[in-house]
């Protein structure tokens, strides 16, 4: 299922209280129970005057359903297509991942799991990367095989 960064504008978000983002949390939970589990909320970032929320939907139309009957707005709605991150590894403070390299790359994929399930998978891959990880870097900075296109 496709995900979605979601930015609302909202002045005065960062001094939001605990209690008043407690109840903006609650009506977003009790809109999605009414639309249905197709549309999932990851995870939201309170910036000064933003918050932005990471959804999973079908499509944007949804996305916004949810923030007309939830009283939010729904200034800027973007498809996630990748996302990059830093991944901590052996030295303190030095951001490494899958390789030497300073960043890995997950691809999301349209499957939804149960949290545990996705954190036990997780977790075997990161296991194999790290078991590989020399051998896999090689075959990337080697580019692909001879005979073979890029794509």
């Amino acid at each position: 299922m496709p995900q979605y960064l979601i930015e609302r504008n909202i002045p005065g978000a960062g001094k939001l209280t605990a209690a008043e983002l407690q109840g903006i949390s609650q009506k977003s939970c009790a809109v999605l129970n009414t639309l249905g589990p197709q549309i999932q909320w990851v995870h939201s970032y309170v910036t000064d005057n933003q918050i932005m929320c990471v959804y999973r939907a079908p499509n944007e139309d949804l996305l916004r359903e949810h923030a007309h009957q939830g009283g939010f707005p729904a200034d800027k709605i973007s498809e996630i297509k990748t996302t990059i991150d830093p991944q901590l590894r052996n030295s303190p403070g030095c951001a490494t991942a899958v390789g030497r390299d300073s960043f890995r790359i997950v691809f999301l994929m349209p499957l939804t799991l149960p949290a545990e399930t996705t954190r036990k998978l997780q977790a075997s891959i990161e296991r194999y990367a790290a078991e590989h990880l020399d051998e896999a870097m090689g075959d990337v900075k080697a580019g692909p095989p001879a005979g073979r296109g890029t794509g």
